[in-house]
């Protein structure tokens, strides 16, 4: 064996392959599964207990997607976060 199809196999066995090795978020992963459930360095966040569903045109949808993208943030706390805004906006507690 050569030290590319050395390295290769190695990648291979870590679970790299390729373009598809995403090493910060793997990281991050194994840094979370080794704390603890009561571990003070999670992130802590508000439970959400309430489903808000809705319909909306599937231009809208899109442009909440690539909204989700550029903020890096899922859909739930894009909604959260408009909604908190709207409501500040119009003086509403």
């Amino acid at each position: 064996m050569t030290q590319d199809a050395d390295d290769q196999n190695f990648k291979a066995l870590l679970g790299a392959f390729g373009s598809h090795a995403n090493v910060e978020r793997r990281a991050r992963a194994e840094r979370r599964a080794g704390m603890a459930v009561n571990d003070r360095r999670r992130k802590k966040r508000e439970t959400r207990n309430t489903p808000l569903n809705t319909r909306v045109r599937k231009s809208v949808s899109d442009l909440a997607k690539a909204l989700c993208d550029a903020e890096g943030i899922s859909q739930a706390d894009l909604l959260e976060q408009l909604i908190e805004k709207a409501a500040k906006t119009k003086g509403i507690k």
